[in-house]
């Protein structure tokens, strides 16, 4: 006979990892449950491991110590729409604002931090900066964990390109690169390339098409070639975030 106390383990088990996916049905949960393997025959003890291993991937709240992120997630929110890279004590903000049905990207911003509130879907994203002040950066929609060996592989990728060995554009895959420049310019890199700058009176920002970077490692300048043999130069660069990935 079966312990009949492992069905609340089993129910609690299914309920953490669906929280953390409150935007799927049950059953799609079912579905990504078959993906893994899971279907007629599975223990009991197999499917509460499935089930916690997609939890750890996509948690129902955002693992913290002390108010410090532990490891990395990207957090997409809403009201505001934005994507937050959350490292321990760091976070890179990208923000979205709708324009006429399409979403058009704002400069991003990078600030230390030194508390997360508990978030996570449905959740609002409250961060504390480094002064203690307290800044709502929109309802949480999901958490991913980004692994960390995948940041250190984004940030080799890019940062080993050279004239004779560039990182081309078909090579990005899905990563996109935040880099500050000694002139100010904040770029965003991924298939495509945003240039913000600070102009007299206002932000200037221009969005260009790019075949291969030649050089972007910190102390040196960006250098990247554009369609038609055009090579456009950027600041020193003085740091560089992987936003995504």
């Amino acid at each position: 006979m079966h312990d009949p106390t492992r069905i609340e383990k089993t129910l609690g088990a299914l309920q953490e990892a669906w929280e953390g996916r409150p935007e799927d049905s049950l059953a799609t949960i079912f579905a990504q449950l078959a993906e893994r393997g899971i279907g007629w025959g599975t223990s009991d003890e197999d499917l509460v491991s499935a089930l916690e291993e997609m939890s750890r991937s996509r948690p129902a709240l955002l693992p913290t110590e002390g108010g410090v992120a532990q490891g990395c997630w990207l957090v997409s929110t809403q009201a505001p729409t934005a994507r937050v890279m959350v490292y321990p004590e760091r976070i890179v903000v990208r923000s979205f604002r709708d324009n006429g049905g399409q979403a058009r990207a704002l400069q991003p911003v990078v600030w230390d931090y030194s508390r997360l509130r508990p978030t996570g879907p449905a959740r609002p994203l409250v961060v504390a900066d480094a002064e203690g002040i307290e800044h709502r950066l929109g309802v949480c929609e999901s958490l991913q964990r980004v692994d960390d060996k995948e940041i250190a592989k984004a940030r080799e990728l890019l940062s080993s390109a050279t004239r004779e060995k560039p990182l081309r554009r078909r090579d990005v895959g899905d990563v996109v690169w935040v880099i500050k420049t000694n002139q100010g310019e904040t770029l965003v890199l991924g298939h495509g390339l945003r240039v913000y700058s600070a102009g007299r009176r206002d932000l200037q920002q221009r969005s260009l098409r790019w075949e291969k970077i030649e050089q972007c490692r910190p102390g040196e300048q960006m250098v990247v070639c554009l369609p038609g043999g055009e090579v456009a130069r950027f600041g020193a660069i003085e740091d560089v975030l992987v936003a995504e990935c």
